[in-house]
């Protein structure tokens, strides 16, 4: 109860020293139902807390209420909350996730792909805009290009994404 407090203080060193605490404790039943309830604070800076306990703890943190709210925690609105459990999870380790937690880490590499593709579009836009400056009458799709962005990317392709989705994206 009392390392439970200092999570939830708000003193930034009560917090250190609480995770500190904890870690040093190691994974008893009270530890770890301390940390599912500071993963689920409303205050940022106690989850993110939390999370770094969880990721020093390691698999021995992966407890059902934990790694429900891991998952919560990979997507929360806070970007230092997001990557701070994806510190978590890279600590606790692959075969000690659940679906909800590979779904929530999906979640976020989906977000991060549409938006690096949206980043690309930008800048294919600006090359069109860049070749027309330059001739309005320059062909703004070069197939030889398409397919030299192809050959790199199949190339450098190791599994599982097949190819084929690949030439689909391009």
């Amino acid at each position: 109860a009392l390392l439970k407090f200092a999570l939830i203080s708000g003193c930034p060193g009560a917090q250190v020293s609480a995770v500190d605490a904890l870690v040093a404790a190691a994974a008893t039943a009270l530890i770890l139902a301390a940390l599912a309830d500071a993963l689920r604070d409303p205050d940022a800076p106690i989850r993110r807390t939390a999370l770094r306990a969880v990721a020093a703890l390691g698999a021995s943190a992966a407890t059902a209420p934990i790694l429900a709210a891991l998952a919560d925690a990979l997507r929360d609105p806070d970007f230092p909350i997001r990557e701070t459990a994806l510190g978590a999870v890279d600590a606790l380790g692959g075969p000690s996730l659940t679906p909800a937690v590979f779904l929530a880490l999906i979640d976020q590499l989906d977000d991060e792909i549409l938006r690096l593709l949206n980043e690309r579009s930008k800048h294919v836009i600006e090359i069109g805009k860049a070749k027309r400056r330059a001739d309005a009458e320059a062909n703004l799709h070069t197939p030889a290009r398409e397919a030299e962005i192809i050959e790199r990317l199949t190339a450098h392709n190791s599994g599982p994404f097949p190819n084929d989705a690949i030439r689909s994206v391009y």
